[in-house]
C-alpha cells in the first residue's frame, strides 16, 4: 500500500527552510525546469519532498556564494536526472573549476 505524500504550504516551507515566501516564489520562476509546485483550486502552491530537496540544494549553493546563473548551470536547469544526484563534492568541484578559470 502506497503512503500518501504530504504536501506543504508555502508558509510551512518558508519556516522549515528559513527562506522568505517571496524568495520561494522567485525560485519557482527562476528554476521552472527543476521544480513546479502543485497548485490547489485556489491557486495556492503545494510543495512535495522533491521540491524541498531542490530548494535545499539551491539554498546551500547560494550560501556557498554561488550566483543564480552558476546554480542553474550546476543543476542543469531541469536536465539532470534528479537533484539528489548533486553532492557537496560536486558543488565544490564546480566552484573550484570556476575559480581556476577566473570566473569568480
Amino acid at each position: 500500500m502506497e503512503r500518501e505524500e504530504r504536501l506543504l504550504t508555502i508558509s510551512e516551507v518558508s519556516k522549515r527552510l528559513n527562506i522568505p515566501k517571496h524568495t520561494l516564489g522567485f525560485r519557482e520562476k527562476e528554476f521552472t525546469g527543476l521544480f513546479a509546485p502543485q497548485r490547489t483550486q485556489e491557486d495556492q502552491r503545494r510543495f512535495n519532498d522533491e521540491h524541498i530537496a531542490v530548494l535545499m540544494k539551491i539554498k546551500a549553493m547560494k550560501e556557498m556564494g554561488m550566483g543564480l546563473s552558476e546554480i542553474k548551470r550546476v543543476l542543469g536547469n531541469g536536465r539532470m536526472n534528479t537533484p539528489q544526484e548533486i553532492s557537496p563534492i560536486d558543488l565544490l568541484a564546480h566552484r573550484l573549476a570556476d575559480l581556476v578559470r577566473g570566473k569568480l
